[in-house]
């Protein structure tokens, strides 16, 4: 049934859902998703009320669009950074300092 409707509307663009992995570490949360083929420039990242939206599209034979989203908890801070390399989009979320582990001393009474 979808072809068809692609065929009434030519719509020439098919939404996928790109494979994604998530990494915490000590200071940061990461994002990684498998955009081959894909530019940066085609890449859009936006965080809006405690929520990271991912979107892209890709252009050629077959034009493919996507969306991701993530809610953010109170443990992300609004830093975010971002790196493309070899088809896979890195998006690195530093965690709040009340987040972040610390070492807690023990006073003498």
């Amino acid at each position: 049934m979808r072809p068809a409707l692609l065929q009434l509307f030519n719509d020439n663009y098919l939404n996928y859902t790109p494979d994604c992995s998530l990494e915490e570490t000590e200071k940061s949360f990461k994002v990684l998703l498998d955009v081959p083929g894909i530019k940066k420039e085609d890449i859009s990242i936006e965080v809006n009320n405690n929520m990271l939206v991912i979107t892209g599209e890709r252009k050629g034979a077959k034009n493919y669009t996507f969306e991701r989203k993530f809610r953010l908890g109170d443990q992300a801070s609004e830093d975010v950074l971002a790196s493309l390399s070899d088809g896979v989009l890195t998006v690195e979320i530093s965690k709040s300092e009340k987040a972040k582990a610390r070492r807690i001393e023990i006073a003498v009474a």
